[in-house]
Parts: structure tokens; sequence; C-alpha cells
């Protein structure tokens, strides 16, 4: 199983404890990790090899791109206050992996692994230059209308993506990126996602939401989502990725994510496990509006923008708590 992940220094603790979520629940498996840095510091490689190490099923190569690479495309991050320039690393995997390396899962470095992977690993793939799942928080006419394509043909996530690596090459897609960014980039708000949903959007599989539940699924008010209702159940009660791919991020204090408890479950078996939570960059006014919602919804005085949830100890599913 391969398993590629994009990050720089800022990222290497989220980026280690996905990592450490991902060998926990895939032991049987035998997983090679694939990690692409961005200035990545020695002190930062010897952190993520040392928790590696760990596990006997597990191996890792490292890869390096310098930012000055990304320059001449002009790529830009638009208002992110998360992002950084690694996440456009992601286009170029067909040419930064070794050429037997046929099919990787790419993983973001927000993301807590909670089941074993080899049923999404094992996907036939054949024909098809990606798969992913659905983001429906983006589904906007005007998204499509901006990308240039149907939308009968969604629109996925890039946060976890099972990507053809044959059929990458075999149709020279970083050239067809590339040029897709130079004629669309004023209007692209999810930098390489849009890349990636507007070029590949005919040539996609849809997977389950179950392995890629973002943020959007766990509102208490989503929009777009009926004739997905069943699938989004199944994905909330028993997910096999969690992707904290909004602002509440759970290393952060002001996360209020129903899941946050799950990062804190693999940081606790990290070097990181007494690194206290952080404080973005915020003001004292907003760190008062923070505990005051949290009073307002502990007291119901409030709805929650997300949903309340209880795992059940037998089962270890969860539960939606009304």
């Amino acid at each position: 199983m391969n398993i590629a992940l994009c990050t720089d220094n800022n990222y290497v603790m989220p980026c280690g404890i996905t990592i450490i979520s991902l060998l926990e629940n895939n032991r049987d498996n035998k997983i090679v990790l694939h990690i692409v840095g961005m200035g990545l510091s020695d002190y930062s490689k010897g952190k993520l090899s040392d928790i590696i190490a760990q596990y006997k099923n597990a191996s890792v190569f490292f890869y390096e791109m310098d930012e000055d690479f990304l320059k001449p495309y002009g790529f830009l991050l638009g208002n992110s206050k998360y992002l950084s320039f690694a996440t456009y690393i992601r286009l170029f995997l067909g040419d930064l992996l070794p050429a037997d390396v046929k099919k990787v899962l790419y993983l973001d470095s927000d993301i807590i692994i909670a089941k074993n992977l080899i049923e999404l690993w094992n996907t036939d793939i054949t024909g098809y230059s990606v798969a992913g799942i659905p983001d429906l928080g983006a589904f906007d006419p005007h998204v499509f209308e901006t990308l240039g394509y149907p939308s009968k043909f969604e629109y996925v996530n890039a946060g976890v993506l099972l990507i053809n690596l044959s059929y990458w090459r075999e149709k020279n897609l970083i050239k067809v990126f590339l040029e897709f960014y130079k004629n669309k980039y004023s209007k692209l708000t999810m930098n390489d996602q849009d890349i990636i949903n507007g070029t590949l959007y005919d040539s996609k599989l849809l997977l389950p939401i179950k392995f890629n539940v973002i943020d959007f699924y766990y509102l208490t008010k989503k929009r777009n989502v009926y004739q997905y209702q069943d699938d989004i159940n199944e994905a909330i009660e028993d997910p096999v990725i969690i992707h904290f791919n909004s602002i509440n991020k759970p290393w952060l204090r002001l996360s209020l994510h129903p899941l946050t408890n799950e990062f804190l479950k693999y940081k606790k078996m990290s070097p990181w496990a007494k690194v206290p939570l952080a404080w973005t960059n915020i003001t004292r006014k907003q760190k008062i509006r923070y505990y005051k919602r949290k009073l307002l919804y502990a007291l119901k005085l409030k709805e929650h923008k997300f949903i309340h949830l209880q795992k059940d100890a037998e089962s270890q599913k969860y539960i939606i708590i009304k």
C-alpha cells in the first residue's frame, strides 16, 4: 500500500499524528510512505522517521520539492490562512514518485485514519485517473461554471485521492494541470483542488463518503444532501477517514469539531503528547466570544454548529444525539 503525504515544517506535528493513526489501524498491511517535503528539515524528517520505525510493516521514502521550483508557475493561495504552497505538490506526484509506483493513496495531513484502509486501497481504478469523495459543501452552480464542466460530474475533495499514477504519466497530466491553471488561475478559489476537478471531472471515480468525512458532513445545517443522506449517515456512524478540512483544526483550542477527541487519542501516542493545544492569532475579544459561544451551546441556548455525537462502547460506532 503506497501512501503519499505532502508537508512542510509547520505541519509536521499533524502530519505525524496522521501517520500514527494510519499505522495503528493498518498493522496487517504493508505500508510504504512517500513523504514529499517543502523545505523539510532533517529534524522534522527525523521525527517522522522515528514514528514510522516503531511499526515493522512500514517504511518511508522522503522527497524534496523546493518552493523555488513552484515559483515560475505563479501559484496562488487566495485568502487561506492554513494552506501553504505544499498543497500544490500533489499535482506533481506522477513525476516525483518512482515509475514502479503505479497507484498511490494521497492523504492530507489534517486527517485521522480510523479504520483499516484495505477496502479503499483495493478499489479498482483501471481506466480512471483518480478516485475521490464528493464534497457536497462545494456544490454550487458558480463552481461548475467557473471550472467549465457540467454539475452531473460532481466535485471531489482532494484531501483523500486514490491516484492512478500510470494514467497520470501516460496522459502527461502535469501539462494538463498547468495549462488549466494558466487559463483559470484568477477564478480559482480552492487552489489545486479546483485544478484536479476541472481537468479530471470525466475520468474520476466517486467513492463512498466514509472514506473522507469532511467537516461539512458534521454540520447541523447542510444543503445538497438529500440524495446522499444514507451514505452520509453511514459515514458519520462509522467513518474510515476523518478529515478536519476547515478552520476547526483539532490541534487548536478553538476547535468545536465533534471528533476532536479522535485526534487527541493519537496525539497522546505521539512525540507531541505534552505539547498544549495552540491558540491561533486571535484577540482577547475573540477568545471571550469563543467561551461565550461554548457556554451558550452547553446551556442549549444556541444551536451548535456541529451535530453532537456519542460513541457506543460495544459497537464503537457513533450515534447522533438529538
